[in-house]
């Protein structure tokens, strides 16, 4: 009888043995199997990412050159203004040629629109700032009142676009660090 016990020991052995060696197998998948869903989600998460700094860097510069351009419809319409001034001896009162009205109307709709895009809360600050200016200097009463606009506009438009540099800075930061990863400690 004990060499019978015997051998169902080692049957027995050989099947724990065995059913534990194929449980640590399968522990083992599922670790695997987890870290690499994790991984997954990570460079999924990171794409993501990047996709948000190319999107608000190409938002940001366009919204560089609109201000910009905007700045210079401004800049035209106020010196179209001051002639106006001088010939009717009358303050903004007359109209401002097509090409200016236009370029105003269009420049400062793709502002509006660029600056609902932008992430950075104090960067729209800055911009609703600015366009608060353009309409400052659109509605001046005088030629003084209207040389304190503009000069409170160029202001403005340097504190937004240094602004803007900032944030496309921190934007090229993050998208290193997305590339590179995180650093070794």
């Amino acid at each position: 009888m004990i060499a019978g016990g015997t051998t169902l020991i080692s049957l027995l052995s050989v099947i724990l043995g065995a059913a534990l060696s194929e449980t640590s197998r399968l522990l083992g998948d599922l670790r695997t199997a987890d870290r690499e869903k994790l991984s997954r989600l990570e460079q999924r998460r990171d794409a993501t990412n990047l996709r948000r700094v190319e999107f608000q860097r190409a938002t940001l510069l366009e919204l560089q050159e609109v201000v910009a351009q905007n700045l210079r419809f401004n800049g035209r319409a106020h010196l179209e203004d001051k002639r106006a001034f001088k010939t009717a001896g009358v303050w903004g009162r007359q109209p401002l040629g097509p090409d200016i009205n236009d370029g105003l109307f269009h420049t400062q709709v793709r502002l509006r629109l660029l600056n609902e895009r932008v992430r950075d809360a104090r960067t729209r600050k800055i911009a609703d700032d600015y366009v608060d200016a353009c309409v400052a200097a659109g509605l001046s009463r005088s030629v003084a009142d209207a040389d304190a606009n503009m000069a409170l506009l160029t202001d403005t438009v340097m504190r937004l676009q240094s602004r803007i540099g900032v944030v496309l800075r921190s934007l090229d930061d993050d998208e290193d660090h997305l590339l590179d990863g995180p650093a070794s400690p």
